[in-house]
């Protein structure tokens, strides 16, 4: 008998999903992360508090009506609680005055099959998300005996987490250099990843080294999973710091979807062009490159979107090239659906859900 919690992949039918919410939502306050990822602006203007109230209602609209889109095709919807993240944490190693925003669940938790797995996550601001989840991931751990709950080692969050002097903008030519080292802005001395940056494919986890993700990440994976391979992935141009789901996306067996201007490692591009059967596309470019305010995705959030099942996906309306490109190269059923609006909120439709069942289980893919 299947689980009622079930997930080998990202494109099989997709039957149970949570989407996140962005009520209360805030800005971080200058911490070590969130200083990389916004290229200084927490530390220069002293941007963080509360969103604008009209933001984050524009943002809610869409979440609305994605939520739903998926009822419509037949996939049950689960939500986090909301949470008041105007509070402050004071924890033994550091203190912040506001959190982030649980609007991303597949930055917090992965589904790795029948097991839930909470992520040990860099961002002090975003130590407590957990906690809008835990009451849904009890009810589906209690009604079912074949759900686990693991959670990774919890970070100390102590300084000598961090390389505290890494270059803050984008463009700087020591980011650069760092970047060709594969250097980032998080230590080897505790295991840290964020769950958006596994990528799965059947019996094969493609693991995203960077700037919160590192080796020893990796490493613990490895040992507490060994029913799944796990793949280490690498990125050349990673000014912007970005998730693996808005670097690539696999709609299909078979297919593999890039941004255009990062190449892969020489081993991932080995593990996939020793396979016949995949190809690998470079993605169209956005229609855009200028962001809404306040959003620090990268401009390549176009590729960051949700598969229903390997037939048909859910893109954002305005990006009409991949719309095309989707329904011309690849031959899927493209649902476009108005998102722009959530971009401040920390991402799109990939990164809004989280899949809790869908239907194939454990395949060899390569």
């Amino acid at each position: 008998m299947t689980s009622s919690v079930n997930c080998y992949d990202e494109f099989s039918k997709l039957s149970k999903v949570i989407i996140g919410r962005v009520d209360n939502a805030c800005t971080p306050q200058d911490e070590p992360c969130y200083r990389v990822k916004s290229g200084g602006k927490s530390q220069i203007h002293g941007y963080s508090g509360p969103k604008n109230i009209s933001t984050i209602h524009q943002a809610n609209k869409q979440l609305d009506n994605l939520v739903k889109i998926l009822k419509n095709e037949d996939v049950e919807v689960l939500r986090p609680e909301k949470t008041d993240f105007k509070k402050p944490i004071r924890h033994v190693n550091f203190e912040i005055s506001n959190q982030n925003v649980n609007s991303c669940p597949r930055d917090i938790f992965s589904i790795l099959g029948s097991t839930i797995l909470q992520a040990p996550v860099s961002w002090r601001s975003r130590s407590m998300e957990f906690l809008s989840y835990k009451n849904l991931f009890k009810d589906l751990y209690l009604k079912d005996r074949q759900v686990k709950l693991y959670t990774a080692p919890v970070p100390s969050y102590k300084d000598s987490m961090y390389v505290l002097d890494y270059p803050i903008k984008h463009d700087s030519v020591e980011r650069e250099k760092l970047i060709d080292q594969q250097k980032f802005c998080i230590t080897e001395e505790e295991a840290l990843f964020d769950a958006a940056d596994l990528y799965q494919v059947g019996d094969t986890v493609l693991y995203h080294h960077h700037y919160w993700s590192n080796n020893t990440g990796f490493e613990y994976l490895q040992r507490h999973f060994p029913e799944f391979k796990f793949h280490k992935i690498e990125f050349t141009n990673q000014h912007i710091p970005s998730h693996v789901d808005t670097i690539i996306n696999i709609p299909r067996p078979g297919v593999l979807i890039k941004n255009p201007v990062m190449e892969l490692d020489e081993q991932t591009k080995k593990l996939f062009e020793e396979n016949n059967e995949w190809e690998i596309f470079n993605a169209p470019s956005p229609e855009t490159f200028i962001l809404p305010q306040g959003s620090t995705c990268t401009p390549y959030i176009n590729i960051n979107m949700l598969s229903l099942d390997e037939d048909t996906i859910l893109v954002e309306e305005t990006e009409i090239s991949m719309h095309k490109f989707l329904e011309n190269e690849i031959g899927l059923n493209v649902i476009k659906v108005p998102f722009r609006d959530f971009y401040s909120s920390g991402g799109s439709l990939h990164c809004c859900s989280l899949d809790i069942c869908r239907k194939e289980g454990k395949k060899n893919y390569f």
